[in-house]
């Protein structure tokens, strides 16, 4: 079977019967039927036409039937009932029929021996290679909406369409491990940001540090392979274009877009250097728009209220839509988004007690995008969008232990200043589309502009590295931090890939080239210093430091300029060896190229200017093979290769020649190399116990080679990048999803181990130790849900309960030159969130509950320096109670 017409029903989706008697379609009735939702008014034409027909409320959850009255043929009252819905019916027996979602798309394209697909409205005619049977949807000689064949089987509801492999594929016939959530599956489980997305997907770790009271820092990774220094090991795209960050300095961080009007989200795990390149090392997290509307009109609308205990109200208002211009000629799409956190932390002064800031961890965001669509021909598209972002931030989620109680639900922060941020980027984009018949050529151009700017109170830090504690004792006393990052990015890639989807060969060609600048500047300005000094050692700062302050007073500054460019060319090739046996080779050859010349002043920094390149020629292979037994099991296995390149950096301060001469070294590698990946994995896809149960797992091996890690200098707040030998990372990962009458179940989770495989030795001082976890993630992780639709009224309502699981961190090893003491195993979470709703016209209305319990754990433990008596400790957003209404037609 061939394309969209051959897929079967999915197994997540239990069907109801609602009529029982069958009769010729071209047969007259007379119908009466409101409008109301689909659940009902198909179960209303099933009992009026005297017919056998099946819908799910899966697939008719939200979507409204049109009014059919007066005396017509079955198959044209079918036709005027779905009208609009996005729904067609498929024949699944000699007379019974199945209700399931059309492909969204206004064309059929037609490619060797049969028809991808088609959507509700289009005349055509679909072809199934495997037995030739007519499969005629909306439009054809049956009944508008009808797919007739006996043989055919329907489309897969709740089947998403992901782009893994650059074209369009069901997720559970790519031999890859992905995870894929449509908007709707985010708006129901509460999606709002990467944050939440790691938190429900296997393999995927992130983290938000709060240091000197800004809450802009993230670090992300998947299956373990973690670094926050050098470029990222995981690539982040919107769309085709890479927005990730290479970590350069202090200040760098990769920002991630909000989640509202996305087509859906896409989490490929394991190394995608084939197709995505080096940045996805360990994997790539894509987060797909919405493409205009040729044919018709969608829009997408969402608003929420709800209240943190002990906290600010939130609320988001959000409108999207899409719309054709010129039917099938001309396209838009249009939305816009803005949503307010309140904060839950108050700023308060660490010896009165009295509140100088409340609720000051609030942060706002603010997203829009504009795309247009022009089709000048049947076989060119032209899509221009633009995206812009704003997120702003008061302070970060990070409290002082000293003065909080988390058992009562009390978290305040004792930092003498505020540290507001703000992080903006716009990012235009080109895309244009030829398709030659056997082929499309591909091209996607974007500009990536990002400005980022943090005020840290690093009051606290430059009191502890002068004086040992962290607590000012001059009335009035701060310390501002002025991170000031720019990225601006130009990204070009050209594809050109096959489109017979009845060829046994399958294969994608590309170009690639990005160029990548960035400026990152640390500037710590402290205008109380010398009086710090002077009070402290009864010397002038100048005896003990020798280097006056910077500029702004700076007693640090690091300005450092980098510049990544990547040429590369790669291409894939999959071949179907038998119908069920299929081989896949990939291979991605590139010229990466980085430089650097950085600036310092100040008494921590000293007085430099630095520069420094590296060049290298990585290839990174892939193999796989993969068995569709049959329509509802795939067995594969892959060996693929990933790859990061490696930099340069600054030579540390004098101040840090006590930790460098403990290391055996005067001075940090002037340059760090390249490091790479070989994963190994094996995984099946399954459908079982008659198609209501879908699995999917993997196992994984990965080999880590010359491990770009972070080398902290504790004794002057400094570290630097080094190659630390080996690390292996191994573990498995597993999705269930169970439809069992009106309840879904799901389950996903996974076991990762993560950790060196020899230890490095540098001068007296232990590095890297063997059988020593790699970070301290949690190495079990679980997600389970569990939803129940039922019928309320003439409306579709549901609750749904969420449990996420983390267990115990791994324990760090003071053994282990630079480890904090103070550094604790992170604890066993767990986390609830639940949500009930019902579906009126269209418009969902739920309430919700995030983090049911209340629960506090401390989820992370820093300080300064290691001889600082100032904790700082987070852990999550209390419970929050909500309303949420959302809209889609």
């Amino acid at each position: 079977m061939n394309g969209f017409a051959r897929t079967a029903l999915t197994g997540s989706t239990a069907f109801m019967c609602v009529a029982t008697a069958s009769s010729a379609w071209a047969q007259s009735k007379i119908f009466n039927i409101p409008a109301q939702s689909a659940t009902t008014g198909i179960a209303a034409f099933g009992q009026q036409a005297d017919v056998q027909i099946a819908a799910s409320r899966t697939v008719t959850q939200g979507k409204r039937t049109k009014a059919v009255k007066g005396e017509m043929s079955v198959g044209q009252a079918l036709s005027q009932l779905l009208d609009g819905t996005g729904l067609q019916v498929w024949q699944t027996g000699v007379q019974t029929w199945t209700v399931v979602a059309a492909r969204p798309t206004s064309r059929v394209v037609t490619h060797g021996r049969g028809t991808a697909y088609a959507a509700l409205g289009d005349a055509v005619g679909a072809s199934d290679p495997d037995n030739d049977a007519a499969a005629r949807p909306a439009g054809s000689s049956s009944p508008a909406s009808v797919a007739s064949s006996q043989h055919a089987e329907p489309p897969e509801t709740g089947d998403i369409v992901v782009t893994a492999n650059r074209r369009e594929t069901s997720i559970n016939k790519v031999p890859i491990s992905v995870s894929a959530m449509t908007q709707e599956s985010l708006d129901r489980q509460g999606i709002k940001r990467i944050d939440d997305l790691a938190r429900t997907t296997p393999g995927i770790s992130f983290q938000r540090s709060s240091f000197a009271g800004i809450g802009n820092r993230s670090q992300i990774s998947i299956r373990g392979i973690e670094s926050n220094v050098g470029a990222s090991t995981t690539g982040i795209y919107i769309d085709d274009t890479p927005i990730q960050t290479r970590n350069a300095g202090y200040t760098s961080t990769s920002v991630f877009p909000a989640i509202f009007d996305l087509e859906r989200t896409e989490v490929l795990r394991g190394p995608q250097g084939t197709l995505f390149g080096s940045g996805s090392e360990g994997g790539t997290v894509r987060f797909i728009t919405p493409d205009p509307g040729l044919s018709r009109f969608s829009t997408y609308d969402r608003a929420e209220l709800s209240f943190t205990k002990n906290g600010e109200p939130s609320y988001e208002v959000g409108s999207a839509v899409g719309a054709p211009i010129v039917e099938d000629r001309l396209g838009v799409r249009l939305s816009a988004f803005f949503r307010r956190d309140g904060g839950w932390i108050d700023r308060v002064d660490r010896s009165t007690g009295k509140v100088l800031s409340s609720n000051q961890n609030s942060n706002e965001s603010i997203v829009l995008r504009a795309a247009l669509t022009w089709a000048p021909t049947s076989s060119l598209k032209i899509t221009p969008s633009f995206y812009y972002q704003d997120l702003d931030s008061q302070g970060g989620d990070g409290y002082w232990e000293s003065l909080s109680d988390a058992g009562a639900g009390r978290f305040l922060t004792g930092n003498a200043i505020g540290a507001p941020s703000s992080d903006k980027f716009k990012l235009p984009a080109l895309k244009v589309e030829y398709d030659f018949g056997g082929a499309t050529l591909v091209s996607n151009s974007s500009y990536l502009s990002r400005d980022a700017i943090a005020n840290p109170d690093y009051t606290q830090f430059v009191r502890a590295v002068t004086t040992g504690s962290a607590f000012p004792l001059i009335p009035g006393e701060f310390s501002r931090g002025y991170f000031i990052d720019e990225q601006k990015g130009f990204t070009q890639e050209v594809r050109l890939q096959s489109n017979e989807h009845g060829s046994r060969l399958h294969w994608v060609l590309g170009l690639f080239y990005n160029r990548t600048r960035q400026v990152d500047t640390e500037i710590i300005s402290s205008p109380f210093f010398p009086q710090i000094v002077l009070d402290t050692y009864g010397v002038d700062y100048i005896t003990i430091f020798g280097n006056p302050l910077g500029a702004r007073d700076s007693v640090y500054t690091d300005e450092q300029r980098t510049k990544d460019k990547q040429i590369a060319g790669f291409g894939q090739v999959d071949y179907d060896i038998t119908d069920k046996l299929k081989a896949t080779v990939g291979l991605r050859y590139a010229k990466v190229d980085f430089s650097f010349t950085s600036r310092n002043e100040g008494p921590f920094a000293g007085v430099a200017t630095n520069t420094g390149s590296q060049s290298e020629k990585p290839l990174t292979p892939k193999f796989g093979i993969s068995y569709q037994a049959d329509g509802a099991n795939l067995y594969y296995a892959s060996a693929a290769k990933g790859f990061r390149p490696g930099g340069a950096q600054r030579r540390p301060p004098s101040s840090c020649a006590s930790d460098l001469a403990a290391l055996g070294i005067t001075s940090a590698p002037e340059t760090y190399d390249a490091d790479s990946v070989w994963s190994y994995e094996v995984g099946t896809k399954n459908r079982l116990f008659g198609r209501s149960v879908n699995l999917a797992t993997s196992a994984f091996w990965i080999n880590w080679n010359n491990i770009q890690q972070n080398v902290p200098l504790n004794a002057c707040g400094q570290s630097f990048v080094g190659n630390l030998g080996k690390a292996v990372s191994r573990g498995f990962d597993i999705a269930i999803d169970a439809r069992i009458g009106d309840f879904t179940l799901g389950l996903s989770g996974g076991y990762t181990d993560a950790h060196y495989t020899q230890s490095i030795i540098s001068g007296t001082a232990v590095v890297a130790l063997k059988g020593e976890e790699i970070s301290t993630i949690s190495p079990w992780v679980a997600h389970i849900s569990g939803q129940y639709d039922f019928a309320l009224a003439d409306h579709d309502g549901y609750v749904r309960l969420d449990y996420d699981y983390r267990s115990k961190g791994a324990k760090p090893n003071i053994a282990v030159f630079g480890v904090d003491p103070l550094l604790f195993r992170r604890p066993e979470t767990h986390f609830f969130t639940a949500r009930a709703g019902v579906d009126v016209g269209g418009l969902d209305v739920s309430l919700f509950v995030d983090n049911l319990f209340n629960a506090h754990p401390l989820l992370s433990r820093t300080r300064d320096i290691v001889s600082s008596t100032l904790i700082y400790g987070s852990t999550f957003r209390p419970r929050r109670i909500g309303v949420t209404l959302s809209y889609r037609k």
